[in-house]
């Protein structure tokens, strides 16, 4: 298969990695090296131009040389490249897999004559914010498949996440050396961004039960969508299936609904690829969004939500109803942050509501 190379330093020879080698840098975070079965088949071999399917590798140049995509870098130790895959939908609640093929140079120009490569993986979301991220400083000491999971509360099942490789060459390391990076990997319960986009999702209660109804910015090689409904928010089954017509707005009444159910739009196309919209919870007849907030300092409010439309905002209300901060949510994000250092210690009602007049508010404690 094709490849990116990129001429780079001395670094060292290969194990199969362990868990032991993965340093957490967020204490909710649980960090796995692990056997690269764990990945499933590749899903980009760099065939074609990697940049014209949303991977960015700044300071990287790929060409054609025979059968193989280079790159090329002159490096200096502490320097570093980095290699983003475009964005996954994730299926399961809490984790992601993702691998990769290493294949050095030989010789005077392998790249693992020096030592261990290290590895920092981070995961974004749509608006390209690190929510979750592992540093392995001794886990690439040889060519061959690596395999690696982040599980995470926070990246949540329905959301749109990347994966971003950041490659690390030691202080004191000199000499140009040959990095060749292949055959990036996915675990199961992961889907690339199908070309369809949702421009918005959303679900009313009318008297033949609940009304759903979604537009889409453009629609290519979409074979139709799949309704799917769910009792908790993360197990979801198909309750019917609806052709695409290439009229960019869809709307289908769930006649049986549940008295407190989830509903999500999976789009699928003729390649048989998948991607979901956001999920909509309704509840008593009233609809929300799916939201969670934490705090990531004593006075910095994140809010994760899932792809935001035009006209949404967030409010933060006191426990005895004052407004303590409003904030216009930026259109396509999936997180916002609030500053909230003018407030007191206590509860706290956060409420995120579309300019559709969907709606959902949660509870959060300020220490």
């Amino acid at each position: 298969m094709r490849r990116i190379f990129i001429p780079l330093f001395s670094l060292a020879s290969l194990l199969f990695v362990t868990a032991a080698s993965a340093q957490n840098n967020n204490p909710t975070t649980q960090c796995l090296a692990v056997a690269s079965a764990q990945c499933n088949d590749p899903i980009e071999d760099f065939e074609t131009d990697p940049a014209a399917k949303g991977y960015t590798f700044p300071n990287l140049t790929w060409t054609t040389a025979g059968n193989n995509r280079l790159a090329s870098i002159t490096a200096t130790g502490g320097s570093t490249f980095t290699v983003t895959t475009p964005s996954f939908f994730i299926q399961t609640f809490g984790s992601l897999t993702a691998g990769f093929t290493i294949e050095s140079g030989s010789g005077g120009n392998d790249v693992f004559v020096g030592g261990a490569l290290p590895l920092t993986l981070n995961i974004l979301n749509s608006s390209n914010v690190v929510v979750a991220t592992c540093s392995y400083p001794s886990t690439l000491v040889d060519d061959g498949a690596y395999c690696f999971t982040i599980g995470d509360a926070d990246l949540l099942s329905g959301g749109m996440y990347k994966y971003q490789f950041v490659f690390s060459v030691p202080a004191g390391v000199t000499g140009n050396r040959i990095f060749g990076f292949d055959n990036v990997a996915v675990g199961a319960g992961q889907q690339a961004v199908l070309p369809v986009k949702f421009a918005n999702f959303s679900a009313k209660s009318v008297t033949a039960g609940v009304q759903l109804n979604w537009t889409i910015d453009a629609e290519e090689n979409t074979k139709g969508y799949d309704i799917e409904r769910s009792a908790d928010g993360r197990n979801f089954a198909p309750i019917a299936p609806v052709n695409a017509n290439g009229a960019r707005s869809y709307t289908f009444v769930d006649t049986k609904p549940l008295s407190d159910g989830y509903y999500r739009i999976k789009a699928i196309d003729f390649d048989g690829k998948f991607g979901f919209s956001n999920i909509i919870h309704m509840r008593g007849g009233e609809s929300s969004v799916v939201i969670k907030g934490f705090f990531s300092s004593s006075n910095l409010l994140m809010v994760q939500h899932d792809e935001a439309p035009v006209g949404t905002k967030i409010s933060v209300t006191s426990a005895d109803g004052r407004l303590l901060k409003s904030v216009a949510v930026v259109k396509g994000s999936q997180q916002t942050s609030i500053d909230v250092s003018g407030a007191r210690t206590g509860l706290m009602l956060v409420r995120y509501e579309t300019s559709t007049g969907v709606a959902e508010t949660i509870k959060i404690v300020k220490q």
